[in-house]
């Protein structure tokens, strides 16, 4: 009887095995493209897909040997599982794992000599984190996404990136902390006041227009702004004089001394 059971077993497993084994295979893709020799896998038919699709993420999906990525939709079979992409060299240019077409997880990215040259974390198709290496493998830049706000640092400078619809603000800031710089962009095009800080006051600001500059204005030192005050002062002081006439002067009348006779008056008689 127990003869009987473990035979069973060792075939029930052995079969179940072979049926993933068919499953995987069936579900495998090899493709080359971008330069790069593609191993991946898509999600099987017969689970769910996306019933919502996001409009803020990217789904990879794969059609006519081809894995695509389209903001808010798809049109194949979603990715779905591990990715391995290979340079012509065999070596390794990046790896990671897809959930319903959307990036899940660590993803690492290498050189083609097989140095790393960045890392990412991605949570349900949102990118969290990103490390950039240098070729010894320091890590010499790191962007984190929180919500609408990125930041990045980046040697000793911290560049903060607040997102307000079709609005960017980037706000720049050095090794002590202090803001060195502050730039507005509309879709990616600077557009607004650009603004340059020294020791936390304006020292300039230019003002663009879809990419233009249509003003540029340097601040003005404490010096050059009591000078200038004192130019307009005086000015204005000339100015008021030039519009404003003399006055004519009345001649002065002479004070009655006691005697004097006042015109009309007659002698009595």
């Amino acid at each position: 009887m127990i003869r009987h059971a473990l035979l069973f077993c060792l075939f029930f497993s052995s079969f179940a095995f072979s049926q993933n084994g068919l499953k995987e295979f069936y579900l495998r893709r090899s493709l080359k493209q971008d330069g790069q020799q593609y191993r991946f896998f898509v999600l099987d038919d017969n689970k769910h897909g996306v019933r919502f699709y996001d409009k803020k993420k990217f789904y990879f999906w794969y059609r006519s040997q081809h894995v695509m990525s389209t903001q808010g939709s798809s049109s194949g079979s979603l990715l779905h599982g591990k990715f391995e992409g290979f340079f012509n060299n065999d070596q390794l240019a990046q790896k990671g794992q897809f959930r319903k077409g959307l990036k899940q997880g660590e993803w690492n990215y290498w050189r083609e000599s097989g140095t790393l040259r960045y890392t990412e974390n991605w949570r349900h198709g949102h990118l969290r984190r990103q490390n950039w290496y240098t070729d010894e493998g320091a890590v010499h830049k790191t962007v984190r996404v929180s919500g609408k706000t990125t930041t990045l640092l980046s040697g000793d400078t911290l560049i903060i990136v607040r997102q307000k619809g079709r609005k960017e603000v980037h706000t720049i800031r050095d090794h002590n902390g202090d803001v060195i710089a502050e730039k507005i962009y509309y879709d990616t095009v600077l557009h607004g006041k650009s603004k340059t800080f020294e020791n936390g006051k304006v020292t300039s600001t230019v003002v663009y227009e879809n990419g233009e500059i249509v003003k540029n204005k340097e601040a003005e030192t404490d010096s050059e702004k009591r000078e200038s005050f004192f130019k307009n002062l005086f000015k204005r002081k000339e100015k008021s004089s030039e519009e404003t006439p003399p006055k004519e002067k009345k001649p002065k009348e002479k004070k009655k001394q006691k005697g004097d006779k006042n015109e009309g008056d007659h002698p009595q008689s």
